[in-house]
């Protein structure tokens, strides 16, 4: 009525006159070996019960009851407090900018990196530093190889190879063919690829035809007869022919047996 719900007294009343008390009920869904307690997280990382709690609500930290106790993930805690406690261990650091500059990489990527791998972190004059250690361990695969001098861009690759994007992705994942990135761009080493192409998509062998006459001691007109009987396969270049080195080994090797 006029935008208003109305709901009968009679039957609100009845609600509540056969209610059952509410009782919240918490149930561990992970093991306990993944979270913090609250005395370890004061403990580890010399901070109050106060900041603790301040800290898990304002970061919304995962949280369970157990019993009497509250427990805390421990990967997430990790995160938070690592800016306030670094690993004393950790001599050496790099600055966001830094990251940024050596690898080649965007600022988002730079955050996705430590966050995704838990890189140690600290504050220094206000600024956050990063592990160069970890950072290093990381992004070292960025890095190209100073001995490597050629590279392909897959553009270049498709040009010479005629090979699909995904294809070559597949092929670079599993064989150890350098790459290096600049920007958003992949480049390939080129020595490597090549290699690569020319193991897996191995070139037919030839002789040429004073070759062959060579090796086994025959005439021309024997070695074009041989060819045209037997079917040899031939690969001309240019003014000159080439005879398939296999097939005319094993008609060869054949014929010998047989004397």
């Amino acid at each position: 009525m006029n935008r208003k719900i109305f709901i009968r007294r009679v039957d609100i009343d009845a609600l509540f006159k056969t209610n059952i008390p509410y009782q919240v009920r918490r149930v561990i869904s992970k093991p306990v070996a993944e979270y913090y307690s609250t005395a370890e997280v004061i403990e580890k990382f010399k901070v109050s019960k106060d900041t603790v709690f301040k800290y898990a609500a304002t970061k919304n930290i995962p949280r369970l009851k157990h019993g009497n106790k509250t427990y805390f993930s421990k990967k997430h805690i990790d995160r938070c407090f690592s800016l306030n406690t670094p690993d004393p261990d950790i001599s050496e650091w790099y600055t966001l900018e830094e990251v940024c500059q050596k690898y080649d990489i965007s600022v988002q990527g730079v955050h996705g990196c430590v966050s995704n791998n838990m890189v140690p972190r600290m504050r220094i004059n206000g600024k956050v530093h990063y592990s160069k250690k970890h950072i290093d361990e990381l992004l070292a695969s960025r890095l190209p190889d100073p001995n490597i001098k050629e590279w392909y861009t897959m553009e270049d690759i498709n040009n010479i190879y005629g090979l699909d994007p995904h294809y070559v992705s597949v092929l670079i994942y599993k064989n150890p063919v350098p790459k290096m990135r600049k920007g958003n761009k992949g480049y390939y080493s080129k020595e490597h690829f090549d290699e690569l192409m020319r193991k897996k998509f191995p070139q037919p062998e030839y002789y040429t035809v004073e070759e062959a006459i060579s090796k086994y001691s025959i005439s021309r007109d024997a070695l074009y007869q041989y060819i045209k009987r037997y079917n040899i396969p031939t690969h001309k270049e240019g003014k000159y022919i080439k005879i398939s080195k296999p097939e005319l080994d094993g008609l060869m090797n054949s014929k010998q047996k047989n004397i």
